[in-house]
């Protein structure tokens, strides 16, 4: 232990008595091993010449020394003793780790003390001025290589341990060639290894792999060049520390990833070169040494399709320049890997074959390389070209290989480039998904593995939201793209998870595990969805934290999560709309090219010229080319000049005839008539000769032969033509004999032609062209056999996988030739929240099909796919709630609201129950954004809670109303009536006690009481939605349910604090449905509803309502409304003695609910039950006599004398008539006495002429508005049926005018005179005259008589009182006389108009005036 210890520090000091430890303890070994036998008798001489060489103190270099000792190291590893090459080995392994053999080190030819002569060494070295030249490493490489056919356990493994120090030293400098060799080497010992050497050369590849590439990406652009230095410090002169250097150092380091693996694989090799398991008897070392040939033989020829070779340089390589060294050595290993992954391997190799084993290994060292790519990887151009030309091709091979490991690792290949090099890859990632996955799972002969992995894949993909919206934008909204990527995978994987018709190679089992994992990968989509909008709302809280705390405003935080108002039209939904506009365009013109074309002349995106249409036809993607051949096909002027001009786009330069016609055709299907068909072939025949003048001696040539050449190709592919009857070559032949100007054309030309044209079938451009289908359809038909699915279908294992076979080489060949003339494309990235709107509207309408059906129809043991449907249900209504979109929102929460079965007479199940659970966190979570899908969830809330009083065996809440318009049923209808009725019963008791015990009733009564936390446009949706929901409950339901009544009234109560204009909302809903509810013919229902709307307005009052406000008036107005409506005395009276309770608890806070209350006292006083008459107006009354004051300040002094003023004209009880006259004086009088306080100033009646002076105009506004109605007396005064009444309102209404008339201007005396008392004589003398000659009555002449006759004694004595203000008013006064005198009335009114003019003429002194007028 001390000479251990000593060596150690000996090591720590750096000197070379380390190094020369090392190799004599080596040598030493070595020289005890040759005594075995004089074969080895020159390695030994070497040995004990260098051993005695380092004993003494030689003044010479490190790289002469190093030469020197390298000599019997070197001889001992090309020994063939296993135990002498592990000597040697572990030597090297120990010298390059501790720096004593380094990249700067130059190979010096070893020579003997004081001579010239070199040491003896084999001829295989190399011992030229270019082998001197090249670096001491690559000799070391190169001999420790020389033994990798070796077929010892240890001696590979040490090889291993030795080759990755090299690599992973970095003062050993192994670059280029060397590199390759190191790295090519432990391959070969993984392909013919098949124990733990197998894993540790594979981990050693890794680990090699690891370094280059992360040297590469630390490195500087520039690295300066390598200059020579002594060895440094141990310490820094190793990648990694010892573990013997830790231990005595006793400090803690932390050890990278790379590291570890580095020293666990140097365990790995200790243990197994230590160990004696690992000796193989003589048949498995045949073996092996036999596997080793073939490696060896395949690497010496590098043509060999099996396994390839690493080569340092190819034609695509040798002439790049990289920035440094370590590009090119990264750039090396990543060419050849890609060389190697895109060898073919046989159909029927088995996965422990060598062209497998190389494959596969090739691909993971590729997925390595890739998953680890850093940003120098991910952006130099190089790497990128590399990318696309060498591994896209390789992959697109791999990914459609029957071998299923090969498959596998192809998708992990392609996942890495969609991760990491997706920016620069957006078209052969569109190639990848449209021709290889799309096509694998719309297959029926791709095996359930490979559907299976392609679905694994598109679920990893989802599970990155920057990922797929990537692929959204760049694919479904790119005007350019071929194909909507995500549109097709969301449709794919809805159609895989709907249940079908199971294929037959996938089991039931299998199909199931599917349709799981398709269901996941649609969940996931939203996941991401949400997770993409989530970080930016994140983001807007913490900017909204940040501009809170420095009062700062950033930009990149304006515009998240915006309102429905703020939410505008983005770029990527403009170019969705516009993607999906063309689209049907496309599809129009595909199904009418006339129509489809007048569609793109009105966009504006064809213009209306021949030559834009044909270049249109030529290029637009998506054209059928049926379509394209039927529109050419039309003889117009204008449709020749496109079929011109069509023509004239094609380059045919150079291309042989065949080839020119197979290209023409297969841009559109040729059809029409004889006319059109040779039209379209003489003008391809000139566009050809044109283009290749030197070729034929006329166009007429072409033409021909054109024509001869598509008769061939019908003979030749057509199935209806049976083989002994097709063309022959020579039949070809003689048809085309003399057609070139009278000439022949070379039989050897045509006879090409024929080999190709029969070969290979024309076939139109983006169709396949599938000859051995085709050749089997016809062979059913033919047999009689029926053409369906299940005939295309090949159930048999082996004929489907030569199906699949010829399916993936023409996917192959497509794609192939799609990426290899694919320009780059422009990639967009998704960086805002409103990207993730578009792509849930393409996407929503796949989704929830599959959501729907799946858990409508899956049992209760799927829970898997239950939690996933119903997370998806979650997450679809949260992300349609977050951007506002209505009908997506509906579909999905109408859609869940109906699988949780509450409206289905049927046993309810565990997936009902979760469902009905996720209603309720839905509304308690999305409350805010569900707007109208509120209907659908409180409608399923009411559902619920019938079963929930059903279930706890409470009274429901209708037992006190009974049925009073019961339906009757026939005898025998109604025993199948009873039996439903007891079979629902039956279900709702099941159900009942099931939801009792697994819902809590608490939840759903907090969703209500909560309705306060709502924002206010959210609760206007809540209320509205409600009230719709209680109508349904009342009107459709058999007995009415009161439970969403009842629940708007808490609501109401709840939310009675909002600002006025959101309540005011509010009422506007509820009032509308208390009204609804207050006239249902069922009058138990009716009841309720006014006695709520009774509670309602009692705790309203209570709030406090400010001057100029009418809240108050509007929450009563449904009483008003209801009274008027409903044809029901019980009704009526309970909303008499409602305001009657309003009035006499909240008198106090009224304001102007005043004009509502009387409103409805109004009507009731128009009654025709005198109980009502009699109620309403002791609440009248009672407000007259001792609230009078609270009615005048509440500005309802109007309403209440229109009140009064109906029941004066009540006719069912005088009584109350004269009471009514006696409050209208009363308020007069009081009215009177507040209009003196508030006016300052009386105004001047009249001037001495009888003309008014200038009186304020705003002041006789406001006496109008409250003098104007006191005199509807005169309604009273002509119509009412009582005399004493009549006479009663007419001494009243006089006695108003002559107590207050003073403060009356001339123009108020105009317009109440007008108003008010004039009409009594023209109705009192209207009605007289008609009694008197149509239907003579004299008791109503009698008092209309009355009438007059008190009306013109006070309205002398009004004008006597009043003259200097009445003066003007004098003509209309004489008119109502003189109409008395005129009429054909009793004498006594006669006489009573002459007394009144007397009266007039007698106290007035302007007789003449009058007289004249």
């Amino acid at each position: 232990s001390y000479s251990f210890c000593t060596l150690l520090v000996g090591m720590a000091s750096g000197d070379y008595e380390t190094r020369n430890t090392f190799v004599s303890r080596a040598l030493e070994k070595i020289s005890q091993l040759c005594a075995m036998q004089k074969k080895w008798g020159m390695v030994k001489e070497s040995c004990q010449y260098v051993l005695e060489y380092l004993k003494k103190d030689s003044q010479a270099s490190p790289a002469a020394t190093m030469s020197l000792c390298f000599v019997p190291l070197r001889l001992a590893a090309e020994s063939k003793a296993s135990k002498m090459i592990e000597i040697s080995l572990d030597c090297l392994q120990k010298l390059m780790e501790y720096s004593f053999i380094s990249g700067d080190m130059r190979w010096v030819p070893p020579k003997l003390d004081g001579s010239e002569k070199w040491m003896e060494i084999p001829k295989t070295w190399g011992q030229t001025e270019k082998d001197h030249e090249k670096q001491f490493i690559h000799h070391v490489v190169v001999a420790i290589c020389s033994n990798s056919s070796f077929t010892h356990d240890g001696v590979q493994l040490q090889i291993i341990k030795a080759l990755l120090t090299a690599v992973s030293t970095p003062t050993c400098g192994v670059h280029g060639s060397t590199l390759v060799l190191a790295v090519r080497n432990t391959y070969n010992i993984y392909l013919v290894s098949y124990n733990v050497t197998n894993q540790t050369a594979k981990a050693a590849l890794n680990h090699m792999i690891n370094i280059v590439y992360q040297r590469m990406e630390s490195a500087p652009v520039q690295l300066p060049p390598v200059t020579p230095s002594p060895p440094a410090d141990i310490s820094n002169a190793s990648m990694s520390t010892s573990t013997a250097e830790r231990v005595l150092a006793d400090e803690p380091e932390e050890v990278s990833p790379d590291v570890w693996l580095h020293e666990l694989v140097e365990v790995m090799v200790d243990n197994a070169v230590n160990a004696n398991s690992f000796d193989f008897d003589r048949v498995l070392a045949e073996r092996l040494a036999n596997k080793v040939k073939k490696v060896d033989s395949m690497i010496k020829a590098p043509g060999t399709p099996a396994t390839p070779s690493f080569t340092e340089t190819d034609a695509d390589t040798e002439k790049m320049v990289f920035q440094n060294h370590l590009h090119r050595d990264a750039f090396l290993l990543f060419w050849n890997f890609c060389k190697l992954s895109d060898k073919p391997v046989p159909d029927t190799a088995s996965e422990e074959s060598l062209e497998m084993k190389s494959k596969m290994l090739s691909l993971e060292l590729l997925l390595t390389i890739l998953s680890k790519a850093g940003p120098v990887f991910r952006t130099s151009e190089r790497f990128l070209q590399a990318v696309k030309k060498k591994l896209c091709l390789s992959l697109l091979q791999n990914c459609v290989s029957p071998h299923l490991p090969v498959f596998r690792i192809s998708l992990k290949l392609f996942l890495a480039l969609i991760t990491n090099f997706k920016d620069h890859l957006k078209r052969e990632i569109g190639v990848f998904f449209t021709n290889v996955f799309f096509v694998i799972l719309d297959s029926t002969n791709s095996t359930y593995q490979q559907k299976m992995l392609v679905i694994q894949v598109i679920y990893k993909i989802c599970e990155t939201p920057q990922t797929i919206l990537d692929i959204f934008i760049n694919y479904d909204c790119d005007v350019d793209a071929d194909i909507n990527i995500f549109e097709v995978m969301t449709n794919n994987l809805s159609r895989i998870v709907q249940p079908r018709s199971t294929v037959a190679h996938i089991d039931q089992k299998q199909d199931q595990d599917m349709r799981l994992l398709a269901l996941k990968a649609l969940v996931m989509i939203l996941r991401s969805i949400v997770e993409w909008t989530e970080k930016f709302m994140t983001d807007a809280n913490g900017a909204a934290e940040k501009v809170v705390n420095d009062e700062e405003v950033h930009e990149e935080h304006e515009s998240v999560m915006p309102s429905p108002q703020q939410q505008g039209t983005s770029d990527i939904e403009k170019a969705r709309a516009h993607k999906k506009e063309l689209q049907e365009y496309i599809a129009l013109f595909n199904k009418s090219p006339k129509k489809g074309l007048q569609k793109f002349w009105d966009a504006g995106l064809v213009e209306r010229d021949s030559k834009s249409v044909a270049k249109f036809l030529l290029e637009q993607p998506g054209l059928s080319k049926d379509a394209i051949g039927e529109y050419l096909g039309v003889l117009r002027e204008f449709n020749s000049a496109v079929l011109s001009d069509f023509v004239e786009e094609f380059d045919f330069a150079g291309i042989v005839i065949d080839e020119a016609v197979r290209l023409f055709l297969s841009k559109f299907r040729i059809q029409g008539e004889a006319e059109v068909i040779d039209a379209t072939m003489e003008k391809f025949a000139e566009c050809y000769t044109r283009a290749n003048q030197n070729q034929f001696s006329s166009a007429d040539t072409v033409y021909v032969l054109s024509f001869s050449i598509i008769m061939l190709h019908t003979d030749a592919h057509s199935t209806r033509i049976d083989k002994k009857d097709k063309m022959t070559k020579e039949g070809f032949i003689q048809n085309n004999t003399k057609i070139d100007s009278g000439k022949d054309l070379p039989q050897q030309f045509l006879c090409e032609i024929y080999d190709r044209v029969t070969t290979k079938e024309f076939a139109l451009e983006g169709e396949e062209c599938n000859q051995t289908r085709e050749e089997q359809n016809a062979k059913k038909k033919k047999t009689g056999v029926i053409d369906s699915m299940a005939d295309v279908f090949v159930s048999d294992g082996k004929k489907r996988l030569m199906m699949y076979a010829e399916e993936s080489r023409a996917i192959l060949e497509k794609s192939k030739a799609l990426i290899s003339t694919t320009k780059g494309q422009s990639f967009t990235k998704a960086s805002k929240l409103e990207h993730a709107k578009p792509m849930f509207e393409t996407a929503w309408t796949a989704l929830l099909p599959a959501f729907s059906v799946i858990l409508e129809q899956c049992d209760n043991d799927q829970q898997a796919s239950i939690d996933l449907c119903l997370e998806g249900f979650v997450k679809g209504i949260h992300i349609s709630c977050i951007f506002y979109m209505d009908m997506e929102r509906d579909a999905f929460v109408s859609a869940l609201c109906k699988l949780t079965f509450l409206n289905n007479y049927r046993e309810i199940e565990e997936k009902n129950i979760k469902s009905i659970k996720a209603v309720i966190d839905i509304a308690s979570k999305e409350g805010n954004y569900l707007r109208s899908s509120w209907f659908a969830t409180l409608k399923c809330f009411s559902q619920l809670e019938r079963l929930q009083l059903l279930g706890s065996g409470a009274k429901p809440d209708f037992s006190f109303l009974n049925d009073t318009n019961p339906k009757k049923k026939g005898s025998g209808q109604g025993e199948k009536v009873d039996s439903e009725k007891e079979k629902i019963r039956h279900y709702e008791q099941i159900n009942s006690l099931l939801i009792a015990n697994h819902i809590d009733e608490v939840q759903i009564s907090r969703i209500y009481s909560n309705t306060s936390e709502l924002s206010s446009e959210a609760i206007v949706y809540f209320v509205r939605h409600l009230c719709e929901v209680s109508a349904e409950e009342i009107e459709q339901s058999n007995p009415p349910r009161m439970f969403s009544l009842q629940k708007l009234i808490e609501i109401a109560d709840v939310n009675m604090g909002r600002i006025r204009f959101v309540w005011g909302q509010l009422w506007t809903h509820m009032a509308r449905h208390f009204v609804r509810v207050g006239t249902n013919p069922m009058l138990s229902v009716s009841m309720f509803g006014i006695d709520s709307l009774r509670q309602l307005s009692i705790k309203f009052l209570e709030k406090r309502e400010l001057t100029n406000y009418h809240f108050q008036r509007d929450f009563l107005k449904p009483f008003e409304t209801i009274f008027h409506e409903s044809y029901s005395i019980e009704i009526r009276e309970l909303i008499v003695r409602c305001v009657a309770q309003i009035v006499h608890a909240k008198a106090n806070h009224v304001k102007s609910g005043w004009k509502a209350i009387f409103a409805v006292l109004a009507l009731a006083a128009a009654d025709k039950n005198e109980q009502i008459v009699v109620l309403a107006f002791d609440t009248v009354n009672h407000v007259t006599t001792n609230l009078s004051s609270l009615v005048v300040a509440a500005d309802a002094f109007v309403d209440a004398v229109n009140c009064l003023t109906s029941f004066t004209c009540n006719t069912l009880s005088t009584n109350i008539a004269h009471q009514s006259v006696k409050h209208l004086q009363r308020y007069a009088d009081e009215v009177g006495a507040e209009l003196e306080i508030d006016s300052p100033h009386h105004h001047e009646p009249a001037d001495k002429d009888g003309h008014s002076q200038p009186s304020d105009t705003q002041e006789d506004r406001a006496q109008l508005r409250v003098w104007f109605p006191v005199l509807g007396l005169s309604t009273g005064a002509s119509q009412h049926p009582n005399l004493d009444v009549r006479l009663a309102s007419l001494t009243t209404l006089f006695e108003i005018l002559r107590s207050h008339g003073g403060k009356f201007t001339p123009g108020m005396w105009k317009i109440m005179l007008s108003g008010a008392v004039f009409p009594i004589f023209d109705n009192s003398l209207c009605d007289l005259s008609l009694s008197l000659t149509h239907d003579h009555d004299p008791a109503e002449a009698k008092k209309n008589t009355c009438v007059i006759r008190a009306g013109l004694s006070f309205l002398t004595d009004l004008f006597s009182t009043f003259y200097q203000a009445l003066r003007q008013l004098l003509p209309e006064v004489l008119n109502i006389i003189l109409a008395c005198l005129k009429k054909p009335t009793p004498a006594v009114v006669t006489d009573y108009g002459n007394t009144a003019l007397l009266d007039l003429i007698c106290d007035h002194c302007d007789v003449e005036r009058v007289v004249g007028r």
